[in-house]
């Protein structure tokens, strides 16, 4: 997967999603994935914001606002953000390698 590594006030930081990651956006954030276009600015910021959780979860909004405030190319940065994301939850729908492993399921009756 994609990350975005940075340096602000002698702390590295790298951002990026995870699954679990993601999941959370979507508790914490109030991200409706399925909607994301409908509340352009929250989803942007929650973008930015959720990119935080899988390597930074303790950081703290002001320390975040202070980073955004400071970030430059901020349209290209939310972009790449958005693509990273879309990147993550497609890792949800891939098929596995036909094996003998391969567990088949079916609708009960």
């Amino acid at each position: 997967m994609s990350k975005i590594k940075f340096q602000h006030n002698g702390t590295n930081y790298v951002l990026e999603y995870t699954r679990d990651s993601v999941a959370e956006m979507e508790h914490r954030l109030k991200l409706n994935l399925m909607r994301i276009e409908d509340a352009v600015v929250s989803n942007m910021w929650a973008i930015f914001k959720g990119a935080f959780l899988a390597n930074h979860p303790t950081i703290s909004d002001e320390t975040i606002n202070e980073i955004y405030s400071e970030m430059t190319d901020k349209q290209k940065l939310v972009q790449e953000l958005s693509v990273m994301l879309t990147d993550t939850v497609n890792t949800l729908f891939v098929e596995p390698k036909k094996s003998e492993k391969n567990i088949v399921w079916e609708r009960g009756r």
